[in-house]
């Protein structure tokens, strides 16, 4: 089985809110994609809240044979980066 990443894109009414609802199994081959639809969410509505929403996100299990994540920690754990550009190996 692949695996897959969803995102909805919801905007509030009078568009001061916009929330990308992540959904799936997430690794650290797919940062820079969410970063750039965050990028592309700031763009289209400059003066709203831009927040992803990773709650229904899943990190695959490494036993899996699907699982992409090459930037671990070496416990199994993805390794977080608050900077916009994924990092290096």
């Amino acid at each position: 089985m692949s695996r897959t990443v969803s995102v909805l894109v919801r905007i509030d009414r009078t568009g001061n809110a916009v929330t990308l609802a992540v959904t799936g199994e997430l690794t650290a081959a797919d940062e820079p994609e969410l970063t750039r639809m965050t990028e592309r969410a700031r763009t289209l509505f400059p003066d709203a809240t831009v927040t992803v929403d990773l709650s229904s996100a899943r990190t695959p299990s490494p036993q899996d044979p699907q699982w992409e994540n090459t930037n671990h920690r070496g416990d199994g754990e993805p390794e977080i980066s608050n900077s916009p550009d994924p990092p290096r190996a």
